[in-house]
């Protein structure tokens, strides 16, 4: 008995409980010789080993349960030690093998009252090491340390209590941080935080915070773990986090080698304890502890975890909570910026009548409202049954033009299904329109511009960046963008289609105009014609006459040459008015307009001269041969060169140039029904250009009306770029004008080149 009261002394004076225990075995041992020996607390219907004396390994921690455990339900019916004189472990598995080759064991309880609350064993490698008599010595030896046990349990379970706590408020004050913080992801962050500090207060390899997934089918890992990256996506049929999760109940294994089936998270590990999270009786996951050790957690760690889970649970619903009401209020936040930019879109696009720019504009709006690298627009082309892009707003290749049959790529799907369309790899994508070759781009969306149900045209966004998928949301941006572009597209054609006509309106009543004008001078024209032609007639044959009967000395005879030379200029005069007044038969040959250009050109020299003029040519040496009627085209260089002299009154340069141009038959205007089927887009271009004073925008819009002249009263008829243009429109051409105020200008002809 006096061998008790220093151990006393030594327990008071310790705060470690494992001390304590350890003091307490080493006592014992003293009392009751053995190989070796253990003690066990008591936990509902398990021992569990406390502390331990020349164990062959660490098995503190190894459970002792009761089920099945003959010697131990013995020793608790009836509070009374048990001997087993030879035994094997083989014989009692549920008795743990701390060292090799044990053959005897003295089970002891530890009692307080009637209630067993420990268990001490001592273990001899001897048969029959201990007799019957040994027991009550030995029960007495147990018995005087009992409160002490007891004591121990209690302070022991209290510490753990304050552990509780402080650990409990540590993992509130985290979510509550976690709470305020403006993280974009606070659940991932909280997790990672828990898993932390649960790593520090149990000593594991590793901690997770495992949650169930939507469907119940697998637990995704949270806040990531140590041991996993990416994040472990772990299944709920055939891991033991998965058993805890759908039983309720904690899973706690000391050896991973001895189970059968368990999700292999990392070969090398040996321990786990999986303890699921409930909020309101619902299972939301799992905390799960592993470690590379045998035995790493106890139930006092089961315990604790338990506890730290039900308050957990609430705290990872809370944050979840939250997180989805953030997640919420960004959706609604960025759903009234995407709502307000379609807003300005539509009102943007609303005063847009232009056509071209509109169709870029639309482009271009979709594609920042989906924030992609690219977008195309197409218009469908009924006639040929295929989608035309017209608008190719991408980094990559220009496809504008491209005809895109229906059926035929995601444009053609769009326009044949009228269905939005999304496509995250095109590249694998079966329907893509050219499955040979390798696409800039990675995915794409679209779709299809619908007016009165009926498509008209496509929108299509693409991206070339891995990182980027097209979501449902970006496609309800573009379904609602569709709309507004698709009644803008078609306000916008009806525009363009209205521009049209009223300027064909304006060109046929110009016409009209231009031909009651020409008519009127015709008339006229005639009149004066035929006044002046007898006059002039008579006066010719008077001083023909005059002039044969003089002799060639007479001084008068050179000023009656001059009269009959003036006698015929007015004559020329009369005959253009003729010719002018009425149609001429068609004297068209096979003619050189460089030829034509140089006997015009001698006709300016003396004028050129005095005037300070400069006459330059540059002639194409490859020009074909063309139907023209010479005069005619003549009479055209007459009056271009001519008006380019009269515009350059101080002296310039006038250069005339020939070349062989490509034009689309469809550029030239005033074009009719009766054009000439067999011509080419070759066109042979004489350009006649002067460095003079230039012509106002003014007065270039009028510049071909009949009568229009800026000379002074008397010093012109304003017939001669009329007539002009009569007749290079009369050859199935045209005149552009090139000018500005101060810089000079430029008359290009166009006459055609048949085919061959």
């Amino acid at each position: 008995m006096n061998s008790i009261w220093p151990l006393e002394t030594n327990l008071e004076a310790s705060y470690d409980p494992q001390v304590a225990l350890d003091s307490i075995l080493v006592h014992l041992v003293a009392q009751i010789p053995c190989d070796a020996a253990y003690l066990a607390i008591r936990y509902g219907d398990t021992f569990q080993i406390q502390a331990a004396w020349k164990s062959k390994a660490n098995c503190r921690g190894v459970d002792i349960p009761l089920t099945g455990n003959l010697p131990v339900q013995h020793i608790i019916a009836n509070a009374q030690g048990m001997l087993l004189d030879d035994y094997t472990h083989s014989a009692y598995p549920y008795l743990p093998e701390i060292i090799e080759n044990q053959r005897s064991w003295l089970g002891i309880p530890i009692t307080i009252g009637r209630q067993v609350i420990g268990l001490a064993a001592f273990i001899s490698t001897h048969v029959n090491a201990f007799s019957p008599d040994d027991i009550l010595p030995a029960t007495q030896q147990v018995s005087q340390l009992a409160n002490n046990v007891e004591s121990v349990i209690i302070f022991s379970e209290a510490t753990r209590y304050l552990q509780q706590l402080a650990l409990l408020n540590e993992l509130a004050s985290t979510a509550a941080l976690g709470a305020e913080t403006e993280s974009a992801h606070p659940g991932e962050d909280f997790a990672r935080r828990v898993m932390v500090r649960l790593r520090r207060e149990f000593s594991t390899d590793w901690a997770a915070v495992l949650l169930l997934s939507a469907d119940g089918h697998t637990l995704l890992e949270s806040g990531g773990g140590s041991l996993s990256s990416p994040p472990w996506v772990v299944p709920v049929k055939g891991s033991l986090m998965g058993q805890a999760v759908t039983s309720g109940l904690p899973i706690r294994v000391n050896d991973l080698h001895l189970v059968a089936e368990h999700y292999p998270i990392r070969e090398n590990l040996r321990s786990e304890l999986a303890v699921p999270l409930k909020y309101r009786g619902k299972v939301i996951g799992a905390l799960v502890l592993v470690s590379e050790a045998v035995n790493a957690f106890t139930f006092q760690d089961e315990q604790l975890l338990v506890v730290i889970a039900s308050h957990l649970a609430g705290l990872f619903e809370n944050v979840r909570l939250n997180e989805e009401t953030r997640e919420r209020a960004r959706n609604l936040a960025d759903s009234v910026r995407q709502l307000q930019a379609v807003r300005d879109t539509s009102l943007d696009l609303a005063g847009d009548l232009d056509l071209n720019t509109l169709l870029n504009r639309v482009a271009q709006r979709a594609r920042d409202l989906v924030e992609a690298r690219g977008a195309e627009l197409g218009l469908l082309n009924e006639a040929e049954q295929a989608i035309e892009i017209v608008v190719s707003d991408t980094p990559w290749e220009n496809v504008r033009g491209l005809k895109i049959p229906l059926m035929a790529g995601v444009a053609g799907q769009l326009a044949a299904f009228g269905e939005p369309i999304v496509v995250q790899d095109y590249q694998r994508w079966p329907g893509r329109l050219f499955p040979e070759r390798t696409t800039p781009y990675r995915a794409v969306a679209g779709v299809p511009l619908k007016f009165k149900g009926q498509v008209i045209g496509t929108l299509t966004v693409l991206d070339d960046r891995p990182e980027k998928s097209f979501m449902a949301k970006d496609v309800q941006l573009l379904e609602l963008l569709a709309p507004q572009a698709a009644i803008s597209i078609r306000n916008a054609r009806l525009y363009q289609e209205l521009e049209s006509r009223i300027q064909a309106q304006r060109l046929a009543e110009a016409r009209l105009i231009r031909s009651a004008r020409l008519a009127a001078v015709g008339e006229m024209a005639a009149g004066v014609a035929h006044e002046l032609n007898n006059p002039l007639t008579t006066v010719t044959g008077f001083v023909e006459l005059a002039i044969d009967g003089l002799p060639l000395e007479s001084p008068l005879r050179s000023d009656l040459e001059l009269v009959l030379q003036e006698a015929h200029r007015a004559r020329g005069v009369v005959r253009r008015l003729l010719d002018f007044s009425r149609p001429v038969e068609d004297q068209r040959t096979r003619s050189d307009v460089n030829d034509l250009i140089n006997q015009v050109l001698p006709l300016f020299h003396h004028l050129a001269r005095t005037t300070g003029i400069n006459l330059i040519t540059r002639l194409s040496s490859d020009m074909p041969w063309i139907s023209i009627d010479s005069n005619q085209i003549k009479q055209v260089l007459i009056n271009l060169i001519h008006n380019g002299i009269q515009a350059m009154p101080h002296g310039g340069d006038l250069t005339i140039f020939s070349a062989l141009e490509q034009r689309q038959v469809a550029d030239r205007p005033m074009r009719s029904e009766q054009d000439d089927p067999h011509l080419s887009n070759d066109w042979v271009c004489i350009r006649i250009t002067d460095t003079g004073v230039g012509i106002t925008p003014e007065i270039l819009e009028r510049i071909f009306e009949p009568f229009f002249s800026t000379r002074p009263a008397g010093q012109g008829t304003g017939l001669g770029l009329s007539v002009s243009y009569g007749i290079v429109a009369s050859h199935g051409g045209w005149i552009e004008v090139e000018s500005q105020p101060g810089q000079g200008s430029s008359f290009h002809i166009f006459l055609p080149v048949p085919n061959q």
